[in-house]
């Protein structure tokens, strides 16, 4: 009897999200749950058995992603060009 559950597809990591970035760019293969990936930028688990892609880019549009993706990116800006943080 087949588990309902979304399988997760490679092709997935090559959907752009709401600000443009790939979700390759922030999300990885989550080793303890099959069904579900890891967002690098909030250091949390996302289970995709439910809505697949789509449940990966809600992820993206959250306030907090937003928030860590614009901290991520400020900072690495500072690093390049010297700025003390």
């Amino acid at each position: 009897m087949p588990s309902g559950k979304t399988k997760f597809y490679p092709s997935w990591m090559e959907k752009l999200d709401n600000s443009g970035k790939t979700l390759g760019s922030w999300c990885k293969r989550d080793t303890s749950n099959e069904f579900a990936r890891y967002c690098t930028v909030c250091m949390k688990s996302i289970s995709c058995c439910n809505s697949g892609a789509y449940q990966l880019i809600s992820q993206a549009d959250g306030q907090k992603h937003k928030e860590n993706m614009k901290y991520m990116h400020d900072n690495s800006q500072k690093r390049l060009f010297g700025s003390a943080p």
